[in-house]
């Protein structure tokens, strides 16, 4: 049964959404975990505000730990907020969508606000069970904008991150830093507009990853979690599932179902449907053939009419003469190309559009210029200026990368006979209200030069 507390906030919620649209904040977040290098760990909440909605917390928040035998909860203290609402430049009567300032400084859908929220170290005894020490954050309630979510001011979310025992593990040490996600959730996007978009989940640990869609959760703020069976599983509106979370050809015969790449964590659709639209995907962590770690992330996804005649801009794929962004190199050799980008449309007023790359990975070196210091593995990737970039019309950027057999090494200090490193490009143009985004993966693959085919033998 419902606590006390819990009623309570529903009734508070449905008497602000009498007066108001969007009286609720909830968009998403995640929870990840990251050795301080003495044992210890420290744990971060990113949680993704609606700005139109409440204010958020600016003191701390706290995950609730389950399975633990002596730690039931971890203090986050506040640490920043960050608007990450679509940017663009707004001339010849077109505004900008923005978070401003205080409490209901929202100005319409897509104002989206990151508020980050950090532990101090902290030492957890033992080892994880089977079931593995489970994090949870529950907040209350859901946007009353959500499309795909039955009665959705009637649930509140949560989110989850699991840490399983490795096979390395020892009592009260750290020795595995969770998964993450590099890049920003991509909220903001057109109707009849290819969405794509990489969330960049990457380890620091270089274990191996897998994507995969998750079921979005009620909260369970004042009652108990007994994982698996609860908390319950947020009902989808008929037409829609969790790993179907966007309008599909029975809405509108030209959508494009979404997709999510297993791999590189790609995520793809095309609505022609108005509507906003919760989503989750689930990065789970294995080192030799263990799953290790799993993290969450939970965005609602908002897709607007857009007025206006914008094209994303264009990236010339930098291998295979112009037709690839994938490549594969013997670990030893050098990987060195230009990343071009151009939009040649127009703003509002008709001047030229300013076009902005912008990219993330694990392999980058510090401002993604030093190759020599910032990276996990020496040498660090480079590239020829300090992030972001923008030019009108045009921007480009040079890649360069010394490999070596370093780079083969997974988390246990092995020698794989491949490894995959995958880099990031965001490139965005700044057409208001909802500019033209686009993400590119290039993937690097590194092959041990000790594991070679068999020549053909010709007689």
């Amino acid at each position: 049964m419902k606590s006390v507390v819990h009623i309570l906030a529903v009734i508070f919620c449905f008497t602000l959404w009498s007066n108001t649209v969007s009286a609720t904040h909830i968009m998403g977040g995640e929870i990840t975990w990251e050795c301080a290098g003495n044992g210890d760990y420290i744990f971060q909440l990113h949680f993704y505000r609606d700005c139109n909605g409440f204010e958020v917390n600016t003191n701390a928040e706290n995950l609730r730990v389950w399975n633990h035998p002596t730690v039931s909860s971890i203090s986050l203290p506040f640490q920043e907020r960050i608007d990450i609402s679509p940017t663009c430049t707004p001339v010849g009567g077109a505004s900008q969508i923005t978070c401003g300032t205080g409490a209901q400084a929202g100005s319409g859908p897509g104002a989206v606000e990151k508020v980050i929220y950090r532990s101090e170290p902290i030492n957890l005894s033992g080892i994880p069970p089977e079931e593995g020490w489970v994090f949870t954050y529950e907040n209350f309630s859901r946007s009353g904008n959500l499309s795909n979510i039955q009665s959705p001011l009637t649930y509140g979310m949560s989110i989850r991150a699991i840490m399983y025992a490795a096979p390395d593990a020892e009592s009260g040490t750290c020795v595995d830093n969770s998964p993450v996600f590099l890049q920003d959730p991509y909220v903001v996007s057109c109707t009849g507009e290819p969405y794509s978009y990489n969330p960049h989940g990457v380890d620091p640990d270089r274990d191996s990853l897998v994507f995969r869609w998750a079921e979005p959760l009620n909260d369970f703020i004042g009652e108990e979690y007994n994982p698996p069976i609860f908390p319950e599983v947020v009902p989808f509106e008929t037409g829609y599932s969790f790993d179907n979370p966007t309008p599909d050809q029975s809405f509108n015969a030209n959508n494009v179902p979404a997709a999510l790449d297993a791999v590189t964590g790609a995520f793809t659709f095309t609505s022609f449907t108005q509507g906003d639209f919760a989503t989750k995907i689930q990065l789970d962590a294995y080192r030799l053939g263990h799953k290790i770690a799993t993290i969450e992330r939970e965005i609602q996804l908002v897709v607007l009419s857009c007025s206006g005649d914008n094209n994303p801009p264009s990236i010339t794929p930098p291998f295979a003469g112009g037709t690839s962004f994938e490549i594969e190199v013997l670990a030893g050799e050098e990987v060195a190309f230009d990343f071009v980008t151009e939009d040649t449309d127009l703003l509002q007023d008709g001047s030229p559009q300013s076009v902005t790359i912008s990219a993330s990975g694990l392999a980058y070196g510090s401002g993604f210029t030093d190759p020599n210091d910032g990276c996990h593995v020496l040498p660090c990737a480079t590239l020829s200026q300090t992030l972001p970039i923008t030019g009108t019309s045009t921007a480009a950027t040079r890649f360069e990368w010394q490999t070596s057999c370093d780079h083969l090494l997974d988390a246990t200090g092995n020698a794989l006979d491949q490894m995959q490193y995958l880099f990031v490009f965001k490139v965005e143009d700044d057409f208001c209200s909802v500019p033209q985004v686009r993400y590119e993966t290039v993937t690097v693959t590194l092959v041990n030069s000790d594991v070679l085919p068999a020549p053909e033998i010709s007689c």
